[in-house]
């Protein structure tokens, strides 16, 4: 059984590709974990929850934009375009988060 953090992502990459129509309720548990995230005291793990939230109003925005644009007009286009750079940036967060955790254990170590 897929928990219903990983299910409600699943369902805003799938608003994103345009596959699925936005529903608020089934993004609850994702907007929680941005909210928990945004609030946490290390800057990068704060950094993700900012960018989860910018995600799902880009998923709101391109959503709204469907119903009066077609798919491949600009504003569709450029909202989609903002869509990657955001999930770039916590992609490049998360990574960063990595090797901060394996040069810290490497330092504890003696590596």
């Amino acid at each position: 059984m897929i928990p219903k953090e990983i299910e409600a992502g699943v369902r805003l990459g799938e608003v994103i590709a345009g596959t699925r129509a936005f529903n608020p309720a089934d993004h609850g548990p994702f907007r929680q974990i941005a909210a928990e995230l945004k609030r946490d005291e290390h800057a990068t793990v704060s950094l993700i929850g900012r960018k989860m939230d910018e995600l799902y109003r880009c998923a709101e925005r391109l959503d709204s934009l469907r119903k009066t644009q077609p798919e491949d007009s600009r504003p569709i286009r450029k909202e989609k375009a903002e869509a990657v750079r955001i999930m770039a940036a916590i992609d490049r967060a998360r990574e960063r988060m990595v090797a901060e955790v394996v040069r810290r254990e490497g330092s504890v170590i003696g590596v």
